[in-house]
């Protein structure tokens, strides 16, 4: 249960970090390239990974809501049926949040590569001048 509430923090953590980002660079404070294909792959990339985090933000809260459950099924009135679709639905939920996490690590990654490579070209242009 700590693992996956850990994960659940992390990955709102990175939805909020993420949304501020774009808002950021993007919105109000414009500071991205002048070719429009970079920004709009930059922009794509950031909202899939916000996406993604977001996913498994509400899949973890369920998951952690599931474990709650198990531990008091009487609290619940959970039959033997109900109890074993949530021992199902959790062991889904504990395998996919992890991948679906470092998936969204990864192409957030990227997206910031990308943005930190148009800075500094636009830094080696200054200086150039």
């Amino acid at each position: 249960m700590n693992s996956l509430k850990l994960l659940v923090v992390f990955n709102f953590i990175i939805v909020v970090f993420n949304f501020i980002f774009i808002i950021r660079n993007f919105f109000t404070n414009y500071r991205a390239s002048e070719k429009l294909y970079i920004n709009v792959t930059i922009i794509v990339l950031l909202i899939v990974s916000l996406i993604i985090s977001a996913t498994c933000v509400l899949e973890g809260k369920m998951g952690i809501d599931i474990i709650i459950a198990l531990k008091n099924p009487d609290r619940f009135n959970l039959s033997a049926k109900k109890l074993q679709a949530y021992r199902m639905n959790l062991d889904n939920i504990t395998t996919k949040i992890p991948i679906n996490t470092i998936v969204s690590i990864g192409i957030s990654i990227v997206a910031y590569l990308l943005f930190a490579n148009i800075i500094h070209n636009k830094k080696k242009k200054l200086r150039k001048y």
